[in-house]
Parts: structure tokens; sequence; C-alpha cells
């Protein structure tokens, strides 16, 4: 007999229908309850913020725009990660460049109203290609100048004490040193950021027979006898005197009220140490915990190109070829400059955009600009090539967009940057000043057609994309470690040591003359024993 299943009870005595209804109302009901305590929560969080500790950080940087860009990066990073508010010195020319906001604020002192490198740029260049070293000196007289009336600024600096900083960021450039005298006037700890990284004044352990001891040298790892020489000698020159730019006294002078430091070991004593260069486009070497490479940090991802210059781009089948050497290219001697524009009028079929001149205007193949964005031309898929002075910042932009390079340095560590970047196989590299029509002619032709350069710089340029966070980033979090629990931790005992002890000076003189008194000892005790082995017998009759 079949059984009425109407009449069937469910087993919790309820039919089966009205239990799945219960369960969904009752997990419905558990959803809602999620999302208001979600709701109160973020209501909560947004009403009654957890207070977060951020950082006002002085920004010291000479006035040239391949330094002042990095900085800017870092200090973006520096807002958009950690909230903290950065305030820049900078030069009026610059100052209109920045757009300043509730994490960003200019301060142009006095020394850099009238400011600007390009008067005496012309006169430097030409010196330099002559192989003088007046370009040299002439820049010690400026900074020396520059330094003297920051310092002396009673104005800028009552401005600067009422802002409080947390941390001065200081330009490692040759003027460094007087920034570090500016931020212990201010009493504050300081980071620097830059390219000139010299081991020997930072107590970095070091081995002249693999490190190049100054890029300036010129040297790469693997040095000849004469050069280890060279590297060895100057290596103990920076080590007993690593400061001659500035008066030994600096800190005596504009920092009376505080106990003298040398400048030298003002500048050990940086709390952090971020130094502009990458091991795909550097060499090995070792580092303390207070130094991080952050090669690149005046880079970032290419922006879309203007219409114009986006379809100039574009139409070029062949390629395209970007020449610049920075600001003061129109400083540029212009025999050299109708020479390197006579070299691009013979490669019909290929367009260049060269940065020259004081108005934008396209001369045949040749597209010429007052100012272009580097960075955007070289990220277009047809750029072909990169004919730089080698520069950092534009060495590290030609890496990150794996464009192989042509390079024509003409002073400072541009020589340096060329030489490396062509002895890791990214492009070919002539002096500026001497490189001939043939020579100019040959290099575009081979990078053209030579494909082993794009795929040497296109490997490099991977590895250097595949490093967690960008430059800028790495930098903004070490600045924002320094804040937050200070650098002392790891600094090295080496900091204050004399430089006797340092060296081990004292324990080898010790060894030497422990071991010429034992030395000497031995002869004795040998010299007694002969002689009474060797005394004639006295006969007794």
């Amino acid at each position: 007999m079949l059984k009425d299943n109407s009449t069937v009870s469910s087993p919790v005595g309820r039919h089966p229908r009205s239990q799945q209804s219960t369960e969904s109302s009752s997990k419905a009901f558990f959803v809602m309850e999620c999302r208001c305590i979600c709701l109160c929560i973020a209501f909560t969080a947004i009403m009654f913020p957890i207070p977060v500790e951020t950082g006002n950080i002085l920004i010291l940087v000479f006035p040239l725009w391949s330094h002042v860009k990095p900085t800017l990066n870092v200090a973006t990073s520096l807002a958009n990660k950690y909230g903290h508010h950065s305030t820049l010195i900078l030069s009026k020319e610059f100052a209109n460049k920045v757009k300043e906001d509730s994490t960003t604020s200019v301060i142009v002192p006095a020394v850099y109203k009238n400011f600007s490198v390009h008067g005496i740029a012309k006169d430097s260049i030409e010196d330099a290609c002559n192989r003088k070293m007046s370009p040299y000196f002439k820049g010690i007289t400026i900074v020396n100048n520059v330094c003297h009336a920051l310092l002396s600024d009673e104005a800028l600096f009552t401005v600067l004490q009422q802002q409080d900083f947390d941390l001065a960021l200081i330009d490692n450039v040759m003027i460094a040193d007087c920034f570090t005298v500016l931020a212990y006037k201010l009493g504050i700890p300081y980071v620097q950021l830059g390219g000139m990284h010299i081991p020997v004044r930072t107590r970095i352990p070091f081995m002249p027979s693999v490190h190049p001891a100054f890029a300036l040298l010129g040297f790469f790892d693997e040095m000849s006898f004469i050069q280890r020489v060279v590297n060895t000698l100057f290596s103990v020159v920076m080590a007993v005197s690593p400061q001659v730019v500035f008066p030994t006294d600096l800190v005596a002078t504009y920092v009376p009220e505080k106990p003298f430091v040398p400048l030298e070991v003002l500048h050990r004593r940086t709390a952090f140490h971020l130094v502009d260069m990458d091991f795909v486009l550097d060499f090995p070497r070792p580092l303390m915990p207070n130094v991080a490479f952050v090669g690149g940090v005046g880079t970032e991802k290419p922006k879309p190109l203007p219409s114009d210059l986006n379809s100039y781009m574009d139409s070029a089948t062949n390629g395209v070829i970007v020449a610049s050497f920075g600001s003061i290219a129109n400083s540029l001697p212009a025999s050299r400059m109708e020479i390197l524009i006579s070299v691009f009028r013979k490669f019909k079929n290929v367009k260049f955009v060269l940065r020259y001149g004081n108005e934008t205007k396209e001369d045949g193949n040749i597209l010429l600009m007052p100012w272009l964005p580097q960075n955007d031309l070289l990220g277009h898929p047809n750029t072909k090539a990169f004919i730089t002075h080698c520069g950092i910042s534009g060495l590290y932009e030609g890496l990150c967009n794996a464009v192989p390079m042509i390079g024509l340095p003409f002073m400072t560590d541009g020589f340096y940057n060329c030489r490396k970047m062509a002895f890791k196989g990214f492009g070919i590299s002539y002096d500026f000043c001497i490189f001939t029509d043939l020579e100019l002619s040959n290099a575009i032709q081979e990078i053209l057609d030579n494909p082993k350069y794009s795929v040497k710089i296109k490997k490099a340029s991977d590895i250097f994309h595949g490093q967690q966070g960008t430059p800028s980033e790495r930098s903004a979090y070490w600045i924002d470690h320094v804040i937050q629990h200070g650098g002392d931790y790891l600094q090295t005992p080496a900091t204050d040591m004399p430089l006797y002890k340092y060296y081990l000076l004292d324990v080898l003189l010790f060894i030497t003359l422990v071991t010429f008194l034992s030395i000497w000892c031995c002869v004795r005790s040998i010299r007694a024993c002969c002689r009474c082995c060797c005394r004639p017998k006295i006969k007794v009759d």
C-alpha cells in the first residue's frame, strides 16, 4: 500500500520547503548583519582615524634639472605612500616647474633667485674639449660661492628652523658637504642621494684591486697593473685628505654654537646613503647596511606623446633616433653640432629628433626642438637608438626603455658612464669633442643593423624592471625607515674611528716592532751562543 507523501513529516517536524525558506532567511540576515558591522567599522575609521606619524623633510639639491628630477620622484613617492611632506630648496628656474600642494613646498633662497649654470656652460665645455682643468676649478668656485651664501643666509635659516624638519635629503654632489653643515646647524639627521659614490669616504669595505675608488678615474672591476697602482694611490690620498672642495673651518665659521666636527666626519655620519647606481649597469661591490643602490631614481614610466609628436613618430616606418645632450645643448660648440646634423642628413630613410635650437622646426628628416619629452620618446616603439652625453638620468632612461645608445660625452662623469655603457654591450661610445662624421655614421649604421645591442640592453632592462618596487619607491622606504626608527643601528663603529685605528696602523706598527724585536733577540742569542761555542780553549800547565 502506498503512503501519502503529503502526510509524511520531515525529520524536524517541518515541511522541507519551509526548512529551506528558514535557512535562506537566516543566511540573508547573517549577510545583512555582516554588512552593518563592516559599515560601522568603516564609519568609525573615517570619523576617528588612527593617527599616522608623518614626517617633514627638507630637500637640498643643486639647481640642475638632472639633479632636481630624481629628488622630485622621491618626494612624490614619500607623499603617496607615507604621507610625508617635502620642502625643496630650489632656484627660481626650477621652482616654477614644481606644483606646490599639501605635500610639497618650495623655498627660493636669495642666492638662487638669479642663479643659472647656463651662463658658464659654454666656456666650461670648450675648456673641457681643450682638455683643460679649468671646468673643475670653476665648479669648485661656484659651489663655494653658493655654499657660503646659503650658510650665511640668516633669513633662510630662520624660515627653515621654524619648519621643524625631521630629516634632510641631500643631493650627493660636489656641494653635498656644505648641505651636511646646514643639516648639522638645524640639528636634523640626513640622507644622501646621488651617484657620487666614494667608498673610502663612507668607510665602506674596499679593495683597490677590484673596486674603482672614484668614477672619474674611469676604471672598471678588472684593472691593469698600472690602473691598480693609480687606484691604490688615489685611495690613499682620499683616505688621508677626503675633502678638498671647501675650507676646513666651514663648521667652525657657520656653526660656532655647536661642537666642531670635520667635514669628512659629517659625511660619514650620514644616516643612509642612497646611491644612484644599479649593478646591472655598474659592477658588483660590497655595501654596508646603511647603503642601498637605487639606480634610475630619476626614471618613470613613459607618458603618451602630444598628438603632433606622436604622429611624427608613428610615421617613421624605418625608425627614429633621439638625440639629446641635456639642458645645456645650446651651449655646445656649434662646429660639433653641425657635424652631428650633417651626419643625420645622410640617413634619409631614418627620422631624427634633436634637442637643439630655440624653436621647434622640421628640417628634412630632422625635427629640432628646444625641449623634448626624452623619456616618452624613448618609450615609443619606433625609437631605434638614443644619442646621449651619458648623463646618469639619460643613461637609465635608455636602459629602462631598452634603447641602444651612442654615447658622445664631453665632461665630468659622462666619459665613465659612456665607457661603462659600451663595455656592457649596450651601445657605442666616442668623444664628443673629437668624433668624426665617419665614426658617427658607422656607429649609427652599426646600431641599426646589428641586433646584438638591442638583445643585450633588452635583457638588462628586464633585470632592472624585475626588482621589487621602483627606485624612487625603494628610496622612499629607506627615508621613511630612518624617520620612524633612526639609522644609528645601521652605522658601523668605523664612522667616528680615527684613521690610524680604522686602517690598523697601530696594530701594524705593533706587529712590526715585535717582529724586529724578536729578530734582534734571536740574532743576539745566536751571536752569544757562537761566542761561547767558538771561544778558544785555554791550556792549563
